[in-house]
């Protein structure tokens, strides 16, 4: 996290709902991936829920406990096309997947997401292509078993490393224009509302 960011996040209240949606979902809110993981604290619920429905977003919950809520937020025609593309779909069956529709497959990921929460099974890695990964890159985690990686961004990355820089510097921006709007007094409802980032 560089300097500015951090400057922003210490100036503003780390533990507002909004701020913790930002650091964690920006590509998502800019618009630059299909969904995002927002993990929230156990009473957030309420509030959480009223932000993504306020702003447009679906969301999936993944795991709720009493400490922690694990979101799946996303735009559902830009997941669906990202989960039904032909080689995310190829691995998709692959580990398991068989129904291709949107619904049943996040259902099945919610359910390989929680044996793995509850009972210590193997974390669902191809939760990667539900996070709009690459498929390249979720293919050779897997196959890695998360080692030797060409770089470590918002993902490990093994395949077009110059292309994945970019996009993690675009992820970067975002989340930077997004805590400046935050820390000027606009909301995340007004920001998306209103196409700012």
């Amino acid at each position: 996290m560089d300097s500015q960011t951090l400057g922003i996040i210490q100036e503003s209240d780390i533990n507002a709902l909004e701020v913790r949606l930002a650091l964690q979902c920006a590509p998502f809110i800019a618009g630059l991936k299909p969904s995002n993981l927002f993990i929230s604290g156990g009473d957030d619920l309420g509030k959480a829920v009223g932000i993504f429905e306020y702003a447009g977003f679906s969301y999936f919950i993944l795991l709720k406990t009493n400490s922690k809520i694990v979101f799946l937020i996303y735009d559902p025609k830009r997941l669906e096309e990202c989960v039904l593309e032909r080689s995310a779909a190829a691995l998709l069956r692959k580990t398991g997947y068989y129904a291709l529709e949107l619904g049943e497959l996040l259902k099945n990921c919610r359910l390989r997401y929680r044996q793995y929460a509850s009972e210590g099974r193997e974390f669902p890695h191809e939760l990667g292509i539900f996070l709009g990964y690459p498929v390249e890159d979720v293919e050779g985690f897997i196959k890695n078993s998360g080692k030797n990686c060409l770089y470590a961004g918002y993902w490990k990355v093994y395949a077009d490393l110059p292309k994945k820089l970019s996009v993690f510097k675009n992820y970067d921006s975002a989340r930077l224009s997004l805590l400046k709007m935050l820390s000027v007094g606009k909301n995340i409802r007004d920001i998306v509302g209103h196409g700012c980032v």
